[in-house]
């Protein structure tokens, strides 16, 4: 039993998994519609959606100067560069080779069948990290 606490716990969690998952095949639906309509076109897509959701950004300011002068004084890797810029370097290509596939697959398959490739990657994410 995870006590009252903890089951109110999970129950918000797995409503937030539902509420994203949701979210993401809205998007994918209205992604599929507007590639039908103005062609397939998954670099541009990608673009202005980063570009869009730079703005908000703005807001957490402050955090991320103060992530750069922790990045700036972390332990170095190799050749002098600190260690968490090489961390974060490796992560940003990862990510982006993940965002561009999804992109692509979008512009190829039918938003159902990337909604479902996704949520089974996230699940076996979430089970490997269990």
């Amino acid at each position: 039993s995870l006590g009252g606490c903890g089951e109110w716990l999970w129950t918000v969690g797995i409503l937030m998994l539902a509420y994203g998952l949701f979210g993401s095949a809205t998007l994918g639906v209205f992604q599929e519609r507007m590639f039908s309509r103005f062609g397939k076109h998954p670099k541009e897509v990608l673009f202005y959606n980063h570009l869009l959701g730079m703005a908000g950004f703005l807001f957490s300011y402050s955090n991320i100067v103060e992530s750069i002068i922790d990045f700036n004084h972390s332990p170095p890797l190799f050749w002098g560069v600190p260690s968490l810029w090489v961390y974060n370097l490796m992560n940003v290509a990862m990510q982006n080779i993940c965002v561009r596939s999804i992109y692509y697959l979008l512009s190829e398959w039918t938003s159902l069948a990337v909604t479902l490739v996704t949520t089974i990657r996230k699940f076996l994410s979430l089970l490997l990290s269990i």
